[in-house]
């Protein structure tokens, strides 16, 4: 399966739309997504990474930023 630029944005924009309704700000959810490496994931091997609902990407992402 092919996965597109814009099928990519979107998927990320998903993801920053669910952070903000758990309260966080741009910048917060910047500097969270940034200490994660999920945007890399998400350009290098999308495929693992769409298998996720958004929640649970949200969730993992937090985990894994709370954990660094």
């Amino acid at each position: 399966m092919v996965i597109t630029k814009e099928q990519k944005d979107n998927y990320i924009a998903r993801v920053h739309a669910e952070m903000s309704k758990r309260g966080m700000s741009k910048e917060e959810i910047d500097r969270v997504i940034s200490k994660t490496g999920f945007l890399d994931a998400v350009e290098l091997c999308p495929e693992e990474q769409f298998h996720y609902a958004i929640s649970d990407a949200v969730d993992e992402i937090l985990y894994v930023a709370a954990t660094s």
